[in-house]
């Protein structure tokens, strides 16, 4: 899997009304990104990590905050990035790139687990993620074997043992792997990126592994599953998929145990393939999708969109960077990334959500529900714009424009058609509009659309 490498960093800079700090950062910050977080209840500790230093202090990829202070375990883990972290039996388990790729800490040092982890050939094995089942511990990654047991990407330890889980077929493990693995409905489902049968994703009914729905569809480092979530009786699934591969959704979509159905539009990036969902959290009721993307279900949305079941909202404010993981610390949401600004205030790779007043965006504008169906027959042109946009519909009466910034905010009500004098084709002065991007909604008789574009 290479949903770390990717590090892609939107630089559009969006004014926004509020000026309050809506994330407060923990202490300094990282040095670099952060990759994972874990809370662990045993000791009441955000566990953060990555591949970073604190303040100096050479963390060494893993640390912990108390709410008021880090602190670190042991002297870390050198040379490569954790990707995930959980407790089991009661010492704390990292997984990323070196050392077989599992390592834990038993109380005073950090050790290997078993013999570790193993791929055939000169490519280093990779854990990427935690599970645990009837007490113990599963592991998926890019390997093919652990220990000195075969295992195609999926393997479990009962804290003496590895051992294969259900003979899963042998993927390309030398490019991608198992990212994420859950219990749904009685089964278990193993989602990442791996082509053939399974198309990123499969499930073991008890007696073998099935495709999931016909799995995601797509090319292989262009479509694949990050993370998995259940919510409100379903499995959700995201990634870097989209619906121009043939998938039901866009980076996200829904299984309800007989198929698949999109999650309100999904998420959208300001250019093609420039988008992905690396995490689902759910928090007070809600879904919550952390990743890089511009919008969700067609309103502005900054790399962070909360679903409610019907409706997703942004949270009103723009992240220079990725986020990558999330979690919940006594009620409260932590992010980590590689981002450096929120707002324009430097906040170094982790933050926590303190709320306030901010401005949000819940399905203002219906941006993107329409637009593949009707992309042929209304077009916008020259995009980017200067000083003039033209609208051109070669079947369809235009009857209403607006204009919204990506607060969702109408800021321009064309007069053109708002007195009647509807046409196919439409002039639109957009010389006074501020450099940045734009979403035209266009009103006909029986529907309307929605479309962005960009003011030069």
């Amino acid at each position: 899997m290479k949903k770390i490498i990717y590090s892609t960093i939107i630089a559009l800079i969006i004014p926004f009304l509020s000026p309050c700090q809506n994330w407060q950062g923990l202490g300094t910050g990282t040095s670099i990104e952060v990759y994972c977080l874990y809370t662990d209840t045993t000791t009441n500790a955000l566990n953060a990590g990555g591949q970073f230093n604190i303040g100096g202090v050479p963390y060494l990829g893993i640390a912990k905050w108390n709410g008021i202070v880090w602190d670190s375990i042991g002297s870390g883990l050198p040379c490569f990035p954790l990707f995930d972290i959980i407790r089991y039996k009661n010492e704390i388990y990292v997984a990323g790139g070196n050392g077989g790729g599992i390592n834990k800490w038993n109380g005073s040092s950090w050790v290997s687990v078993g013999s570790g982890l193993n791929i055939i050939g000169t490519v280093s094995p990779i854990a990427y993620h935690f599970s645990i089942y009837n007490s113990e511990l599963y592991v998926g990654g890019g390997f093919d074997t652990a220990g000195n047991v075969p295992a195609n990407s999926l393997a479990k330890w009962n804290d003496t043992t590895w051992t294969d889980v259900h003979s899963l077929p042998c993927y390309d493990i030398t490019q991608n792997g198992i990212n994420s693995i859950i219990m749904y409905q009685g089964e278990m489902y193993a989602s990442g990126y791996f082509d053939g049968i399974g198309n990123d994703i499969v499930k073991w009914d008890g007696t073998a592994w099935q495709t999931v729905g016909g799995g995601i569809q797509g090319v292989m480092d262009l479509a694949a599953i990050y993370d998995m979530a259940i919510y409100n009786n379903e499995l959700y699934v995201a990634g870097t998929f989209t619906t121009f591969e043939g998938n039901v959704g866009n980076l996200i979509q829904k299984w309800n145990g007989t198929s698949w159905s999109d999650v309100g539009g999904g998420m959208e990036g300001i250019t093609l393939g420039g988008a992905e969902i690396h995490k689902l959290i759910v928090f007070h009721n809600k879904l919550y999708a952390m990743g890089l993307f511009s919008q969700a279900g067609g309103i502005p949305a900054s790399n962070i969109a909360s679903w409610d079941g019907t409706n997703w909202c942004s949270l009103g404010s723009t992240f220079i960077g990725e986020i990558y993981g999330g979690a919940v610390y006594n009620d409260t949401l932590y992010i980590g990334g590689d981002f450096a600004t929120i707002d324009g205030n430097s906040l170094n790779h982790i933050v926590k959500w303190t709320g306030g007043n901010y401005v949000d965006t819940c399905g203002h504008i219906n941006v993107g529900v329409n637009e593949i169906e009707t992309s042929d027959e209304v077009n916008i042109y020259p995009n980017p714009a200067t000083n003039q946009l033209i609208v051109n519909s070669e079947q369809l009466l235009v009857k209403e424009i607006k204009i919204y910034n990506v607060l969702g905010e109408m800021i321009l009500n064309d007069p053109e058609t708002s007195s009647g004098q509807n046409d196919k084709s439409v002039k639109i002065d957009v010389s006074g509009l501020a450099n940045g991007m734009y979403f035209i909604k266009l009103e006909f008789e029986n529907t309307s659309i929605s479309k962005k574009f960009i003011k030069n």
